[in-house]
């Protein structure tokens, strides 16, 4: 990481980010071993591949060379959950998530060019780390799986596997929160990381700087406990509500790991 970030006491575990249920799909899925070897073969073989040439065909990489910030910047995340650094490519696009495909120690990270132009270099660590986060955890093999599925097949029969997307998404929505807890590890920043978040909901950082994030988060959450029904969208969701990410990013930056990775950081927000 660089200078002006604090230095971690002790080496970033998966298991110091990962959200519970994340990691026990992961374990079911290892337990019932064919199916996790199909989805790595497939992965590998045929989705990683066909998406990859597609996504980066009309894409900038960068490096050393060209893009040289992005890259030391995706150098740094990779260096903190001690993964091998993926390639990042930069695409035109106005879209605001980036993009994890790939398997084993080959991934892929598209950014769309809409970010680069938005963000600050620390919300873009924030962003690169979120995805790197999710290597380490290995998430990259069935997010792959599961977008080259989406794209990649014909609408009726996406309607007959509707059960088995909705079973998906529910892990997706606890790798997302996973995938929060390590950019904040790397941005070492609350606000900056709410912030962020926000920025992707609403797309508009002159929008953002008029919200309260806590106030926000807070009221949002008891608002959807008042309304139970409000709760049953989010299961058709690739993502939990915004106010629940923001309040589960509140939670870690308070709890005992956090304070204990980086004891400077941490404790009650400002």
């Amino acid at each position: 990481m660089s200078s002006s970030k604090e230095q971690p006491t002790r080496p970033v575990l998966t298991s110091d980010f990962e959200e519970p249920a994340d990691r026990r799909f992961r374990e079911a899925l290892r337990l019932a071993l064919p199916i996790e070897l199909l989805a790595g073969v497939l992965s590998k073989q045929i989705a990683a591949p066909w998406l990859s040439s597609r996504k980066t065909a009309k894409a900038v990489r960068a490096g050393r060379n060209q893009l040289p910030e992005l890259w030391r910047l995706g150098e740094r995340a990779a260096e903190l959950f001690t993964i091998e650094p993926p390639e990042i490519f930069v695409i035109r696009s106005g879209g605001m998530e980036m993009i994890l495909l790939g398997q084993d120690q080959s991934h892929v990270i598209v950014v769309p060019s809409l970010l680069t132009d938005l963000c600050t270099p620390d919300e873009i660590c924030f962003l690169l780390a979120r995805e790197m986060g999710r290597i380490a955890c290995g998430h990259g093999q069935y997010l792959t799986l599961y977008r080259w599925i989406w794209e990649g097949l014909g609408s009726t029969i996406r309607k007959f596997a509707m059960p088995g997307f909705v079973l998906f998404r529910s892990w997706q929505r606890c790798a997302v929160s996973t995938a929060d807890k390590a950019g904040l590890l790397a941005c070492q920043d609350l606000r900056l990381a709410c912030e962020v978040l926000l920025l992707q909901t609403v797309g508009s950082r002159d929008l953002c700087r008029g919200i309260d994030v806590e106030h926000y988060a807070r009221a949002g959450l008891r608002e959807l406990l008042a309304h139970p029904v409000r709760l049953f969208p989010e299961l058709l969701e690739c993502e939990p509500v915004l106010p629940r990410r923001i309040a589960r990013l509140y939670d870690f930056w308070s709890g005992e790991v956090f304070q204990e990775i980086f004891p400077g950081l941490g404790g009650e927000a400002a």
